[in-house]
């Protein structure tokens, strides 16, 4: 991941309409990025324990084989080209943080982790790295480390562990409430099949491997598409709808509603 050494230097925040059938609503954004506000109030204090907070260093300059990989995790977030190419402008003077010295300053991580986001907010006062820890049978845990600028590098939290559940692919994996797994893979296994009957013409572009959350709801379930960022980026839209059956057994989703979404 690379970062402008200019830290405090003010990014654009840009948002998309999508011609929803509802407003955009900025309170849905902040429940979304609460778990980050508790992050950025916790001060950074003097003689805090090193079993709660680590050094990880400045490394070299990114190649050129690093950004590509950079642009990669952009695209699977849904970000756009221009915000990619505003952002990578403004750093002109990158740097990065690697996973060894990470590892090494951070409790919570293992050996065989593997990074699979990072990220830093418009302000340049957070950063966050994603790793993918263990991996069962159709479940997976997801570490998150959430970081501060310090002289020299960052100052990093210990990682924090969430339990989450995939089905074909732990890359593709999705949180769970009041859902029994099983019937999250029916859910799944209809939208693989058949999409989502009347969804928008904006939403099609998300397949069923852009589901990130399932919840029952009155109205049938309540599906999350796409991604947020842990610093706050990307693509993300709910919507809610029912599984009717079907002669094949597998099932149809059908659209009840477009409950809320944004992109930033």
């Amino acid at each position: 991941m690379h970062f402008s050494r200019q830290r405090n230097a003010r990014r654009r925040l840009s948002i998309f309409d999508f011609r929803r059938r509802s407003d955009l609503r900025w309170s849905w954004l902040m429940t979304l990025l609460l778990p980050v506000a508790s992050v950025l109030a916790q001060p950074y204090q003097s003689g805090v324990s090193s079993r709660h907070t680590g050094f990880v260093p400045e490394s070299a300059p990114l190649s050129e084989s690093d950004i590509a990989n950079i642009k990669a995790q952009w695209k699977r977030t849904g970000g756009s080209n221009e915000a990619l190419t505003h952002r990578l402008r403004m750093e002109h003077d990158r740097f990065t943080y690697r996973d060894e010295d990470i590892r090494a300053a951070v409790e919570g991580l293992d050996a065989d982790d593997i990074r699979i986001t990072s990220c830093s907010s418009m302000f340049g006062d957070l950063f966050a790295f994603t790793y993918r820890g263990e991996v069962g049978q159709n479940r997976l845990t997801i570490k998150d480390v959430f970081c501060r600028p310090a002289d020299g590098g960052l100052t990093c939290h210990s990682a924090r562990e969430s339990k989450y559940f995939f089905v074909e692919s732990p890359q593709q994996y999705f949180s769970l409430a009041k859902v029994p797994l099983d019937e999250a893979k029916a859910v799944i296994a209809a939208y693989k099949q058949g999409g989502v009957a009347d969804l928008p013409e904006d939403l099609k572009k998300f397949s069923y491997k852009a589901v990130r959350s399932i919840r029952a709801v009155p109205d049938g379930y309540e599906l999350s598409l796409g991604g947020m960022s842990a610093c706050g980026g990307g693509c993300v839209f709910t919507i809610i709808v029912r599984l009717e059956r079907t002669d094949d057994g597998i099932g149809q989703l059908k659209l009840v509603r477009v409950s809320d979404g944004m992109c930033v």
